[in-house]
């Protein structure tokens, strides 16, 4: 075998009891060469210092650096040489403190081949002091551990992704022995809680304290089930920040057994589902205010039918009557009677999103800045109005006398909620829903919104008065101070326009609430013709009425034709249309209610329309199904009354129909 030493091997391999060198043979001396040679690693003795000189290395050198023995021994700094750049300050700061202290050198760096070829060693070594004045030798090995860094920092990589992948959803991580209920959280779990991770509870008994008091029972029995049948299992419950807000959290655990099968530890995951249970609970009330709705529609139609035969008869009567006579002033109790039910029915009709509104493009800002001074005079001397308006103009498509309607309720409504003074601020401006900002409004989607403001410093609400606000006929005022219509009102308007409405409130904290509409551009608006004036509502031309409600039909047809009008009435759509078939002359001005059995107005007002085209349409309802049912009609310049409606407004939309 070929020598690769300096002094050679037999320089000393061991120390005896008092740590004298002791020689050996040329045997014992090929052994260790045998047992050198097969070390995975590179065995050396060396001198102290970065450039001090090798005396000998093992044959592997050639394997891992690609130097030869002979090659390495030559150049005393190839060892400094061939340490990568990042762990040489590393080495010698080891290889100091062996020199200042004299005990055995470790460390663990990478090496860099002649090739480019980098490894990972352990470097171990012992020192051997001579008995003469050379200095001591380093008899060490370099343990090739690369297999073993590259298996660490693949599981790092792992462990990287698995943190990034849990960050990114969110997710936290736990821990609980069942036999000492010591629990352990990681970072992001404690998040979840609103907690530190120094806040985290060590025992699930401390856990369950953060948990919603009607929720505990449930949590616990979930995780009982998961002890029990060692499948996994999942629970939602309700957590109390130490900021006091509620938050919704879903956690999902599993029992990990030892090989008795007995429970030895449970872990899992917990998440945040709050958004989640937003849009369920916002789903829930738009079913709730959609049932409401439906039946506040039907009511309304039913009721709106009876103050239009109500207010007709009573408008016949007043003229008959006369003035200021006793009966005349029970007649206008009657009419102020109906008129107050027709408002509140109209109310039900917002609510319901059953009105016909003609919407166009608005300017948001001058709408609000126009009624500012009755706002001013509403909320009345102890409370102060600022407005908060954006520079130029902010467009949205909406009916304006029902934007106006929606501020005027919310700043009587915050005037309300402040019986001994304070502040209203209403703002308008842009608002920008990204992401971020849809996140806490569950529906909503992204896009350019126009934003109103109106926040007060009154008494503000809890969690349960908030739920039920928008709801017809709920009111926290006293007996005889509100319909509970105000807000439910605000809410149909709101939708209907395709808008969202947001509150928050806080006992104490006074309450904000915010519509958000679509912005729009003014540019594909097309301007409004614009209607010749009426003078006189008589005339003499001939009207096909059609109603379904007998009592209607007749009050409407009285009404008409004390006005000078050659009245045609027909209870459905099917006889109308066999009347006009069997009419010999001009039918001027079809009156039709919207919706009836069989075939409803729009319908009928097509199929007329077809055989007699310069027949005007004048559509009347109680209240509509779909508010979109006969909007291209409006378009096309067809009128259209809500009931219940004076009979004078309605002589007057058939005389500007006829004059047209």
């Amino acid at each position: 075998m070929k020598d690769t030493r300096a002094d050679g091997l037999t320089e000393s391999l061991v120390n005896d009891k008092h740590g004298r060198a002791v020689a050996i043979s040329a045997a014992d001396e090929s052994l260790y060469r045998s047992l050198v040679e097969r070390i995975p690693g590179i065995f050396y003795i060396a001198e102290f210092g970065a450039a001090a000189p090798w005396h000998f290395v093992s044959p592997q050198i050639e394997n891992y650096l690609g130097l030869k023995p002979e090659e390495w021994l030559a150049d005393p700094g190839n060892w400094l040489k061939h340490i990568h750049p990042h762990d040489r300050e590393l080495v010698l700061a080891e290889e100091q403190r062996i020199v200042d202290t004299g005990t055995a050198f470790f460390a663990e760096y990478r090496m860099v081949s002649r090739d480019g070829r980098v490894f990972w060693f352990r470097d171990e070594s012992l020192v051997l002091r001579r008995e003469d004045s050379r200095p001591p030798l380093l008899y060490g090995i370099l343990y090739d551990i690369t297999a073993q860094k590259e298996a660490e920092h693949a599981v790092r990589e792992s462990e990287e992704r698995l943190r990034l992948a849990l960050e990114a959803a969110n997710l936290g991580m736990w821990l609980w022995n069942p036999e000492t209920d010591a629990t352990l959280w990681d970072e992001r779990a404690c998040s979840l809680y609103g907690l530190k991770p120094a806040e985290a509870p060590t025992t699930s008994a401390q856990f369950i304290e953060y948990v919603h008091t009607e929720d505990r029972e449930w949590v616990r029995q979930a995780v009982r089930e998961g002890l029990r049948t060692g499948n996994t299992y999942g629970v939602e419950y309700r957590v109390l920040w130490p900021d006091g807000t509620e938050h919704w959290l879903a956690s999902a655990g599993r029992a990990l057994r030892d090989a008795t099968g007995k429970a030895r530890m449970m872990r899992g995951i917990t998440y945040d589902i709050t958004s989640r249970r937003g849009l369920e609970e916002q789903l829930r009330r738009v079913q709730k205010m959609e049932a409401v709705g439906q039946l506040a529609g039907g009511i309304a139609h039913d009721f709106n039918n009876l103050l239009t035969i109500i207010h007709g008869h009573v408008e016949l009567l007043s003229q008959r009557l006369p003035p200021g006579s006793a009966e005349a002033r029970d007649v206008g109790a009657i009419q102020k009677a109906a008129d107050r039910a027709a408002a509140i029915t109209g109310q039900l009709l917002a609510f319901g999103r059953k009105q016909v509104l003609q919407p166009r493009a608005l300017d948001l800002r001058a709408v609000v800045a126009e009624i500012a001074a009755l706002l001013r005079h509403l909320v009345g001397a102890t409370v102060e109005l600022q407005l908060e308006l954006a520079n130029g103009p902010l467009w949205v498509r909406a009916d304006e006398s029902q934007i106006e309607q929606v501020v005027l309720n919310l700043v009587v409504n915050a005037r309300d909620a402040m019986p001994d003074g304070g502040k209203v601020t209403l703002g308008v401006d842009r608002f920008r829903a990204d992401a971020s900002a849809v996140r806490p409004r569950p529906g909503m989607p992204q896009g350019n919104y126009v934003r109103i403001t109106v926040r007060d410093t009154g008494v503000g609400m809890d969690a349960e008065t908030q739920a039920r606000i928008f709801e017809p006929f709920f009111t926290t005022k006293a007996l005889g101070k509100g319909t509970g219509l105000g807000l439910a009102t605000v809410y149909g308007v709101v939708k209907q326009s395709g808008g969202w409405i947001w509150v928050d409130s806080a006992p104490g904290a006074g309450t904000t609430f915010e519509i958000l509409f679509p912005e729009v551009s003014p540019a594909t608006e097309t301007p409004s013709v614009a209607k010749p004036s009426v003078r006189s509502a008589r005339g003499h031309e001939t009207v096909l009425l059609v109603d379904d409600e007998e009592d209607v039909r007749t009050v409407l047809r009285d009404s008409l034709a004390a006005q000078g009008y050659n009245v045609l009435c027909a209870s459905s759509g099917q006889e109308a249309l066999a009347l006009a078939a069997e009419h010999p002359g001009k039918i001027d001005v079809l009156i039709t209610d919207t919706i009836m059995p069989g075939m409803d107005g729009p319908k009928l007002a097509r199929s007329l329309r077809a055989a007699r085209p310069e027949t005007k349409v004048l559509y009347i309802s109680g209240y509509t199904e779909d508010a979109s049912l006969f909007g291209n009609g409006l378009l096309r310049g067809e009128a259209f009354l809500q009931k219940p409606f004076p009979l004078d407004s309605l002589a007057q939309k058939v005389r500007a129909l006829v004059s047209e």
